[in-house]
């Protein structure tokens, strides 16, 4: 549970501002579009420090933030720890993530020796996040709901979640993510959360591919995030219009997303082009349904009549998971879902085919897909008997008519992800650089052509999206 969430006590109160008020108020006001939420919810923030420094940053200053410092740390510390007394000895501040492998915000992994009541002295590591560098991005992002929508899944939604699963079942499964350590909730935000590669977990690389083994696990772990979430939603019906929106659909953020998938689409298109025989008339498909593709994308995101609607994780990719594996056998063992931004309320075959046409290794893609949705389908089924809706989960034939309904979703992974997830990460994908640069477009087509990886699996792929009349 966030530090914010306990209760404050001694002489720290100076150093801090209270805000209390009911969660559908304040969750109300960051978006300035969400409507009430459920007035029995109640939230703390604890703003420790103010961090001025950041609005004078500018897009070549990528330096670390003057607040983000030892008074801080000591204040959170002492928060999420319950330790009134710990005094921070040093601490240091990196990139949590090498260039290319994170694309909408700035992370940065923080180190802290402190020592505690006992006299002993630790060290911990934490991930915090804050809105990118450049103006123009962070105009965008602090007026979109991505910040807020991971700050509450985080600090609020997931713990339920997972409270509902411990509940059932005590001590059979784990969090689905990392413990919320921080926040602020007010432009320019910031989310404070565990290192998980504290705990033994690490990222997969995303260019090889997720093998059946992680495949099921992280199918195993969707079933269940999505049955609580089904039950959390239906215990608060409110929720579903808190997570209405994500930055697919929302105003503050649709003019970037079609930037980005008109960027990527021309670039894809040229190098399907230069296909001998079939690269003309896959290319002349791909230009015809990039002409209403964000408008058939927010169709497809609404909740429609189907009565099984979940949160959806929404980014669910494998730089977006983190695994634990086995000391001695080297079998994975536990995973870990991150990177909460695009959470909304929708159908559950929108993760499913982001997940499935973007992560899984081309072995599993070609001969695994129905074992994989089966897997699902037995792990969601077996989660909602758990919770008590066991009446209410959907049947398997029907979650493969929805998977088949939302195809388009599809193109979408593939358009957007799959070319970052098989991008050589020497490259650095540099989101809002390329967006600015005349010639990355060509730079682009280039890399895409020369990648002979992704020219394969499109090889795979594009036929089928015919097939479907995605394209």
């Amino acid at each position: 549970m966030c530090a914010q969430q306990k209760k404050r006590t001694g002489s720290r109160q100076d150093l801090e501002r209270h805000i209390e008020m009911s969660g559908s108020k304040k969750w109300a006001t960051l978006t300035q579009k969400k409507k009430d939420l459920s007035e029995s919810n109640s939230y703390r923030e604890w703003r420790i420090g103010t961090p001025n420094s950041y609005s004078r940053m500018t897009a070549v200053e990528e330096e670390v933030p003057s607040w983000l410092n030892d008074g801080f740390l000591q204040e959170i510390l002492r928060e999420f720890l319950d330790d009134p007394v710990i005094t921070v000895v040093q601490s240091s501040v990196k990139d949590a993530v090498a260039k290319g492998e994170n694309f909408i915000s700035k992370l940065y992994k923080v180190t802290v020796e402190f020592k505690d009541r006992r006299e002993e002295y630790q060290k911990r590591s934490f991930i915090t996040k804050i809105l990118p560098f450049t103006e123009e991005t962070r105009k965008i992002f602090s007026e979109s709901s991505a910040f807020p929508s991971e700050i509450r899944m985080l600090s609020d939604t997931l713990p339920k979640m997972y409270s509902l699963i411990d509940k059932a079942a005590p001590g059979r499964y784990k969090e689905f993510g990392p413990k919320c350590v921080y926040f602020k909730d007010t432009s320019p935000f910031i989310l404070m959360m565990e290192d998980l590669c504290d705990q033994g977990f690490k990222m997969a690389e995303r260019r090889k591919g997720l093998n059946l083994e992680h495949c099921l696990m992280v199918m195993r772990a969707l079933g269940r995030f999505h049955a609580s979430s089904f039950v959390v939603q239906e215990e608060d019906p409110i929720l579903a219009e808190f997570y209405k929106d994500n930055s697919v659909t929302e105003d503050a953020t649709v003019p970037l997303l079609e930037g980005l998938l008109s960027f990527s689409l021309k670039a894809m298109t040229s190098a399907v082009e230069s296909w001998p025989d079939v690269g003309a008339t896959y290319a002349a498909k791909l230009r015809v349904r990039g002409e209403t593709i964000m408008a058939d994308l927010k169709k497809l995101m609404k909740p429609d009549g189907n009565p099984f609607n979940v949160l959806i994780h929404g980014d669910l990719w494998v730089n977006n998971m983190m695994f634990k594996y086995d000391e001695v056998t080297g079998g994975v063992q536990e995973i870990k879902f991150i990177d909460f931004q695009l959470t909304r309320y929708t159908s559950p075959a929108l993760d499913l085919h982001y997940f499935i046409q973007t992560s899984p290794s081309e072995e599993v893609s070609v001969a695994h897909t129905d074992k994989l949705l089966k897997e699902y389908h037995k792990e969601l089924s077996k989660s909602m008997e758990l919770l008590g809706r066991g009446d209410k989960v959907i049947s398997f034939q029907d979650l493969l008519d929805e998977y088949e309904r939302k195809y388009l979703y599809c193109f979408f992974a593939i358009v957007i992800i799959l070319p970052m997830v098989l991008s050589d990460p020497s490259d650095g994908f540099d989101l809002e650089m390329s967006l600015q640069k005349e010639d990355s477009t060509t730079k682009l087509d280039n890399d895409m052509a020369k990648n002979e990886t992704l020219m394969k699996a499109l090889k795979r792929i594009l036929p089928i999206l015919v097939t479907k009349g995605v394209i």
